[in-house]
């Protein structure tokens, strides 16, 4: 499952997290005794590599991983809006001929095997945007119908050829007052038409395991003070026919948004910020029967990595020993990561995003990745890509560690 960050309309604006190396050693400083109840440790700090430095002519847009020898990214070429996607055999990564590439914007990735693997995204069309899906399958790619009366797309998870879930575009402005009712669309797939449902929220995240165990995050506007972004946040659940709210221990956050991750039914995670004094961090656990929270810890969404490890955001991981922090070498600069995922089986973060500085000739696409050993970032391109963007450098940025060892 990879995970896309969420551009959210406070205020009908658009936020994204950027990181720059000041920012981030301010918060290590400050959250140094963010830890649990009960946690003795002195927080270890991790380390990201980057492993691949490109030209600012392509964009990183989506990652997604089915295993250690199987991985994909997609993106586009920044001044012919055209889409390439890239793929690791566990050698080596190539460049995938992309069906009706020029247009086409791939957003979100997601996969069930290493024969099916969805990018859905927009294409341009001489009347607008239109929503587009493609699916690399056993006999190559295959056009992926879209639901009718979708306005755009937030989350997706794909969890068979016949079994994936897709969520609308947002629709609940955070600032909005709590009369203010709003719903959101959801879809599932189930190998031949998507079933539609809806829910009495703005949905901002889509998670699953299994058929039997899906999740859905969301949020609506309960007023507060002016520029407060007051809202209150909601978990539902997925019970074969329809969605049940779960019953959470806080429902009021200020200043973020809830995001929801899971690999078991006893095991779902969640984030946002709650109300609490000066506590404004919140994270929450179910284990399959109640919901158990920990105050002061800060976060923008939940990646569960497989071993008693929950990433906070691409900079922090909680364990019950306490809070690691990942450094990030970027100088004079910021780094945004547009999508992050956790490959499956192991504790690596595989992540793509931008770097950049105030001129523009210095942005740059990246790769990198935190937990483990990945892979030489050096793909052959296919002939069409190479016509795209003939002039885009590959390369390999080595960084110095920082920090001890993390416990994995």
């Amino acid at each position: 499952m990879s995970y896309k960050l969420l551009m959210l309309p406070f205020s009908r604006k658009v936020i994204t997290l950027s990181i720059t190396a000041t920012a981030l050693a301010a918060a290590c400083v400050g959250l140094t005794g963010a830890q649990p109840a009960g946690a003795t440790s002195q927080p270890r700090f991790l380390d990201w590599h980057l492993t691949y430095k490109g030209s600012q002519k392509f964009q990183f847009e989506t990652v997604s991983a089915v295993n250690q020898r199987d991985a994909w990214v997609a993106g586009i070429y920044e001044h012919t809006t055209t889409a390439f996607i890239w793929r690791w055999n566990g050698t080596r990564w190539s460049s995938e001929h992309v069906p009706d590439a020029s247009g086409f914007q791939p957003w979100y990735s997601d996969e069930s095997s290493a024969n099916d693997v969805w990018f859905v995204g927009y294409q341009n069309t001489a009347n607008g945007q239109v929503l587009r899906g493609i699916r690399w399958t056993a006999s190559g790619w295959k056009s992926q119908p879209m639901p009718a009366g979708a306005a755009g797309f937030l989350s997706l998870r794909v969890l068979g050829w016949n079994d994936a879930w897709l969520a609308d575009s947002l629709s609940c402005p955070a600032d909005s007052p709590a009369s203010e009712r709003c719903s959101s669309l959801l879809w599932h797939w189930n190998g031949h038409a998507w079933q539609q449902y809806s829910l009495p929220m703005g949905i901002t995240t889509v998670t699953a395991s299994s058929a039997s165990n899906v999740w859905v995050a969301g949020y609506t506007g309960d007023g507060g003070k002016t520029n407060e972004l007051r809202e209150r946040f909601y978990a539902y659940r997925w019970t074969g026919s329809g969605f049940t709210k779960s019953a959470l221990p806080h429902t009021v956050s200020i200043g973020c948004i809830p995001e929801i991750d899971t690999t078991s039914p006893s095991n779902v995670w969640m984030t946002t910020c709650a109300v609490r004094g000066k506590d404004t961090g919140l994270l929450l656990h179910w284990n399959g029967h109640t919901w158990k929270h920990y105050w002061n810890v800060q976060g923008e969404w939940p990646i569960i990595d497989g071993k008693l490890g929950v990433w906070l955001d691409p900079t922090m991981r909680w364990t019950p020993e306490g809070i690691g922090f990942a450094q990030i070498a970027v100088q004079n600069g910021t780094m945004t990561f547009p999508s992050v995922t956790q490959v499956p089986g192991t504790t690596t973060l595989l992540a793509v995003g931008l770097t950049w500085t105030s001129s523009p000739n210095h942005a740059h696409s990246y790769m990198a990745i935190v937990g483990g050993p990945f892979g030489r970032f050096k793909p052959a391109l296919s002939s069409d890509a190479a016509a795209t963007a003939p002039a885009a450098p590959l390369g390999r940025v080595a960084l110095t560690r920082n920090g001890a060892p993390s416990r994995w």
